[in-house]
């Protein structure tokens, strides 16, 4: 009978131990499915945008894809950098807002009523992203596409390449060329 009782306290908190794991594991979270948030906001592929335009309170930047390479068309008419230009255009086709106000109201205090910033893809599927004020922390923008109604909340580092094309166009860098160099 000893015997007995042993193994039926050691099935019980077999039992018990069993159901505490299927109650937890059933109630943890799951793998989330992407929402509207999580998805990029300009749906489009790099290969069909044939022009990008930037501009950011009185300056501008424009590149432009002719024969399959890429041309700086402003602020001056130079060939461009197209690992440059392709890479500031893969952030901007892939970006996802980290938050997105559905419903916003006034736009005012988003600053985007009248948005100094605007990035402008062009192609098969043409976009203008309205980009407004910074969040509080400085870390983000709030912005918007032009025929939609939701505020995104996008990251700076995300749009800061395409913003530094007015000040710095995307030029090729100068490669320096080796010269030798006498031994003393």
């Amino acid at each position: 009978m000893k015997g007995f009782g042993l193994s039926a306290a050691l099935v019980i908190v077999a039992l018990a131990l069993g159901g505490f794991v299927w109650y937890f594991d059933l109630s943890a979270p799951k793998t989330p499915t992407p929402t509207a948030a999580q998805r990029p906001i300009i749906d489009v592929a790099i290969e069909q945008v044939s022009a990008v335009r930037v501009n950011d309170g009185w300056k501008s930047a424009a590149v432009e894809r002719k024969d399959g390479a890429w041309l700086v068309t402003e602020p001056v008419q130079e060939p461009g950098d197209a690992s440059r230009i392709e890479d500031t255009l893969g952030r901007l086709v892939r970006l996802a807002p980290m938050r997105t106000i559905d419903a916003p109201g006034d736009l005012t205090g988003y600053g985007l009523e009248a948005p100094t910033i605007t990035i402008e893809l062009q192609g098969s599927a043409p976009s203008l992203l309205r980009v407004g004020a910074k969040t509080p922390d400085g870390a983000a923008y709030y912005a918007r596409l032009a025929d939609g109604a939701a505020v995104h909340v996008i990251p700076s580092f995300a749009i800061a390449d395409a913003l530094r094309w007015t000040t710095d166009p995307p030029l090729p860098r100068p490669t320096p060329t080796p010269r030798p160099i006498p031994a003393p």
